[in-house]
């Protein structure tokens, strides 16, 4: 069984770490030098997709998703972005979410 989510990475701290649960053992996807969360998984034979958020040093949040691992960023950093949820079918990789600061908009990558 897979879970994605995210750990605070202390208690003083609130800085998020991108998680994600296989069979209860955990494995992080960020270091929580800066705030990141995993909102949805997409399991593909031996491949694990994960989708989720990272807050960058630009201050944006940057919708993401990561591949065994592997952060693949879609968006520019330019406006907040999300990514919620993961889906594989094929070669072709989507990834639900929103973006824009004002102007809400929904989408997928």
């Amino acid at each position: 069984m897979y879970v994605a989510g995210s750990e605070n990475k202390s208690v003083t701290n609130n800085t998020g770490i991108a998680k994600y649960w296989k069979n209860g053992v955990a494995v992080s996807l960020t270091d929580g030098s800066t705030s990141a969360g995993a909102s949805d998984i997409f399991v593909l034979g031996n491949d694990v997709y994960v989708a989720g958020t990272v807050n960058d040093i630009t201050g944006y949040a940057k919708a993401v998703y990561w591949k065994n691992g592997v952060q693949v960023s879609l968006s520019s950093g330019s406006v907040d972005s999300y990514g919620f949820a993961m889906a594989v079918s094929g070669n072709d990789i989507y990834v639900g979410g929103r973006n824009g600061n004002s102007a809400i908009r929904s989408g997928y990558w």
